[in-house]
């Protein structure tokens, strides 16, 4: 085997540094400011770093860096952050703490012309950071709310008593795209079919109603289910039903039982439900 030769090589290209475009078409001044809209719904107090890169007017790159902090629970509000003079190079937003999934928290951030409290001059990015995904400038993503995905989740409901309906509301700030629906009802000895559906409301407006695939008898335990995609269909001690693709339910939109035949002795367990969870602004 050769001896390993390295050879320096000479400078090829040369670059002008005086009187030359900046490398940024987003000019900033002391009077304006970054400005970070969120809406979230964390389980655990968190931070995310928004981070910029700015080429001052002497040609140095300062690297700016500030922490927001968010309390746990569902909440929403800005944060804003003075600049220097300079063009702007980059931007990001990323939470801290690691291994926290996108869906937690919606951000925004913008360029507000002459203040905090000033018009918005640039939308620079926007969406659901996490650990490993920052919301980034250039090239990062702009949507909305409900753009890509959202957390997906199990969420189990209240245990309703017996002769007592299931109805479940979509908490304050969250939207859900429910996925799927389980539970369990156990009818008593009184003779009868039971015939049941899933309606889901606005709060006070029915605007879907997904029955069962069959009857059930008295005595008995079965498993109630309801899919995207899914069929009406029973079999054995399982029955199930249809739900609407794409459905997502606003704050205050119930998911409910309603089964005639009823009896006040029949009782049905918690519901689990599948759902993907988006901020509501």
């Amino acid at each position: 085997m050769g001896e390993l030769v390295i050879r320096p090589h000479t400078r090829l290209v040369t670059y002008a540094t005086r009187e030359v475009m900046p490398p940024s078409g987003v000019a900033v001044t002391v009077d304006d400011a970054l400005n970070l809209f969120t809406i979230r719904n964390l389980v655990n107090p968190e931070t995310v770093s928004v981070t910029t890169r700015l080429l001052l007017p002497d040609g140095r790159v300062q690297l700016q860096r500030e922490t927001v902090a968010f309390a746990a629970g569902v909440g929403s509000g800005n944060a804003s952050f003075l600049l220097a003079e300079g063009w702007l190079l980059s931007a990001s937003v990323q939470f801290d703490v690691a291994g926290l999934a996108r869906g937690f928290v919606f951000g925004l951030l913008s360029l507000r012309i002459g203040g905090p409290q000033g018009p918005v001059g640039l939308v620079l990015c926007s969406g659901y950071p996490s650990t490993s995904q920052p919301l980034s400038w250039p090239g990062g993503e702009v949507g909305d709310h409900l753009t890509g995905r959202g957390r997906t989740r199990v969420v189990v409901g209240t245990d309703p008593v017996a002769g007592v309906q299931i109805s479940e509301t979509v908490p304050v700030g969250l939207i859900w795209r429910l996925i799927s629906w389980v539970a369990t009802l156990v009818t008593s000895g009184v003779a009868g079919n039971r015939q049941g559906a899933l309606l889901l409301d606005d709060g006070a407006n029915v605007f879907h109603a997904a029955v069962q695939g069959g009857n059930i008898t008295a005595t008995q335990t079965i498993t109630v289910s309801y899919a995207e995609g899914g069929q009406d269909a029973a079999e054995g001690l399982f029955v199930q039903g249809a739900l609407p693709a794409n459905c997502l339910l606003n704050p205050g939109f119930r998911i409910r039982t309603t089964v005639t035949g009823f009896d006040g002795g029949d009782n049905w367990s918690a519901p689990v439900m599948r759902v993907e969870e988006f901020m509501h602004p």
